[in-house]
């Protein structure tokens, strides 16, 4: 089955439920009536995260702001429109009730801690050698955290205009420092610009996935997810392999062939996890989210209701099993705010975290 240009006309979601081939095709619903403040954060919106408590959080280039009532849980050095030194790009939250936002232009992370005035974020690690802390995700027991990084150009070249480093939470502010895996792995695994970055376990072998898109001439013509195996004594991720070709997987399943998602521009932005293994990936451009099984390579596409450019997403709610995206509307001059309600949903790696939902690993520590 073949479909014409784009989704972007909802014409591929004439009917509610469908398949095509290993994808199953459904819808999104507007949230910006159970999270208002997704309409406010402006054409810079991303950098999603989940609390305790399920509320979603993202941000608007400038602060994290909790999507429900609009209050400022982190605010960052200066408005992003004003302040060409930073622009908060991601957000997590971590088990202790701490959060942190990555300034992909600053090159540092902010830190509020719990009970901290979130007027005062502190830097939790500030390094000329990242490319720029775009995206963050981390290990099950909260001990590595990894970054994504870019440098968009025209002609995207491999091991240079991606970045994936990581750093050691466990250790002494003073004694963390920042490591990469150097520029000649990442040429050989082909990783070109990666943004999407999160950390899946598989029977007690935790894995790193990253996004790789490759510019040629201004028009992305690759989009892959590439599996990095992370060692357990140093949190390095190793032994790269490709383990998902977006493009290719969409064409050969019947939803659009691959030189129609060029022209369009889909480029893959954030990436979140359930605590199945399953893989949520934004497609930028494509007005929808893929879930991508990454043991059976079953996969879900959602078309959205209201975000026409998708940037990020992360799993919530009451149950922490809901998934929450934002972007930018049509017109590509505000921000809107849909919901995924997938079938048999699985709670979010993030709020099973947080909640202690999964695998006690050691003590006081728990693995999603």
């Amino acid at each position: 089955m073949k479909f014409s240009s784009t989704l972007l006309t909802s014409i591929l979601f004439a009917a509610t439920t469908y398949a095509a081939g290993k994808i199953t095709l459904i819808q999104a619903e507007d949230a910006s009536a159970l999270l208002p403040a997704g309409k406010k954060l402006g054409t810079k919106a991303e950098g999603c995260s989940v609390n305790a408590a399920g509320i979603i959080h993202a941000t608007d280039g400038s602060n994290i702001i909790n999507l429900r009532d609009g209050t400022i849980a982190l605010k960052g050095p200066g408005s992003a429109a004003t302040n060409p030194t930073s622009w908060l790009a991601s957000s997590r939250f971590l088990k202790n009730g701490d959060l942190i936002a990555g300034d992909a232009v600053g090159n540092k992370v902010f830190l509020v801690q719990k009970g901290q005035d979130q007027n005062s974020p502190q830097v939790l690690i500030e390094s000329d050698e990242f490319l720029q802390p775009n995206d963050m995700a981390l290990t099950g027991c909260g001990r590595y955290l990894y970054f994504s990084g870019m440098n968009y150009t025209s002609d995207s070249i491999a091991g240079e205009s991606g970045e994936l480093a990581w750093i050691d939470m466990w250790k002494a502010p003073l004694d963390r420092k920042l490591n990469k895996v150097s520029k000649q792995a990442l040429a050989d695994a082909k990783v070109y610009r990666s943004n999407g970055i999160e950390v899946i376990d598989k029977a007690g072998q935790e894995y790193v996935y990253l996004t790789s898109a490759r510019n040629v001439k201004d028009q992305v013509v690759s989009t892959q997810i590439i599996k990095f195996t992370v060692d357990k004594s140093t949190g390095e991720p190793k032994n790269p392999v490709m383990a998902l070709d977006i493009g290719k997987y969409l064409e050969e399943n019947g939803v659009i062939p691959q030189a129609e998602l060029t022209k369009v521009g889909m480029d893959p932005d954030g990436m979140r996890a359930d605590v199945a293994g399953n893989l949520y990936i934004t497609l930028n451009a494509f007005k929808a989210v893929l879930r991508w099984n990454t043991e059976t390579g079953e996969g879900v596409l959602a078309e959205l209701k209201t975000v026409f450019f998708p940037t990020n997403l992360e799993l919530g709610g009451q149950n922490g099993d809901e998934v929450y995206v934002v972007g930018k509307c049509e017109g590509n001059k505000e921000s809107c705010v849909d919901v995924i309600k997938f079938a048999g949903n699985k709670v979010g790696r993030a709020f099973a975290y947080l909640n202690g939902i999964g695998k006690k690993v050691r003590r006081g520590e728990w693995r999603a």
